[in-house]
């Protein structure tokens, strides 16, 4: 449950300053760029694991590919579920994941683990539109903002 005090309250103006702007700026970038991470290290890792470089360049289209998932399956439920508990628990998720992904033995296991990193890297989505529904006085939802956009 959310505290009392941090609850939308229509008398208590809530300002998205400066801090908070940054800090979503950053935990945005910092979580997509999960996605791009493997691109210089590619030549590195098929060395390393003594494949092809055509093998090893599947990993970046796993990765948008996982990210594409996730973004059609995961980010719908910003709207269906509390976005703080999922946002929180894709992120550690992601966390957890990049460990096994930093001692990955082997391309498969690379790929795989990647894949899965990049479906729940999608919690950006949910952290852009938590940061309109704090602007909202009205709770909308991102669809209910998207399409007054587009009908006014």
């Amino acid at each position: 449950p959310i505290p009392v005090n941090k609850r939308y309250h229509p008398d208590r103006n809530f300002k998205f300053g400066l801090a908070l702007n940054l800090l979503f700026g950053f935990a945005a970038t910092f979580t997509v760029a999960n996605l791009y991470y493997n691109q210089p290290l590619l030549f590195i890792l098929a060395n390393e694991w003594g494949v092809q470089y055509d093998e090893i360049s599947r990993v970046p289209t796993l990765l948008q590919c996982g990210y594409a998932v996730g973004i059609l399956l995961l980010a719908p439920l910003g709207d269906m579920v509390r976005r703080r508990g999922l946002v929180l628990l894709l992120i550690a998720l992601t966390a957890t994941l990049s460990i096994g992904l930093a001692l990955a033995p082997n391309l498969i296991t690379f790929e795989v683990l990647g894949f899965f990193i990049a479906v729940l890297t999608v919690s950006v989505q949910s952290c852009a539109v938590s940061s309109l529904l704090i602007c909202s006085p009205t709770g909308d939802t991102y669809v209910d903002i998207a399409m007054h956009e587009i009908t006014r």
